[in-house]
């Protein structure tokens, strides 16, 4: 199932979704037009998670500063709601989740599923408690069902 819908999935939104999308954060700031980052998947393996690229270079590498000058922690609930270093297009394609989208072929792969639980970073899931760790049993998924963070017990 998750083969035939990404396929699907895919021949309609690399030439409407994707191919434009790539062009104009290509055109905003010349950088890669696509991102990978480490993400936690099924039983603790790690994998690259791609995504089309939505903040400016570097920003992973924020993070922690980022999150120091907020007064939060850098684990699961770390969140920035006017993030500086989300770009213009960025801000579009994550507002209709277009950035996800090269996600499929991480499903095709099979490092990832169509519906299931969004996959996590490592300091997300080293908060993790007995309840949550409970996600990492199954794949991750591009579509989650409410999509929720995980919360410390």
């Amino acid at each position: 199932m998750d083969i035939i819908g990404c396929l699907a999935e895919l021949i309609v939104s690399v030439p409407f979704v994707i191919l434009p999308a790539a062009v104009s954060i290509k055109r905003e700031n010349h950088g890669p037009v696509f991102y990978k980052q480490k993400r936690i998947g099924m039983n603790g393996v790690p994998f690259d998670c791609n995504k089309l690229r939505s903040m400016c270079l570097g920003a992973e590498k924020m993070d922690s500063r980022l999150a120091e000058q907020q007064g939060q922690d850098l684990d699961a609930l770390f969140k920035i709601k006017k993030d500086p270093r989300v770009t213009k297009v960025g801000g579009v394609i994550r507002k209709y989740s277009i950035d996800e989208f090269p996600q499929f072929f991480n499903a095709l792969k099979g490092d990832m599923s169509l519906v299931n639980p969004y996959p996590q970073r490592q300091y997300e899931v080293d908060t993790y408690g007995i309840l949550y760790s409970t996600r990492l049993l199954i794949k991750a998924g591009i579509k989650a069902l409410g999509r929720y963070q995980a919360v410390r017990t």
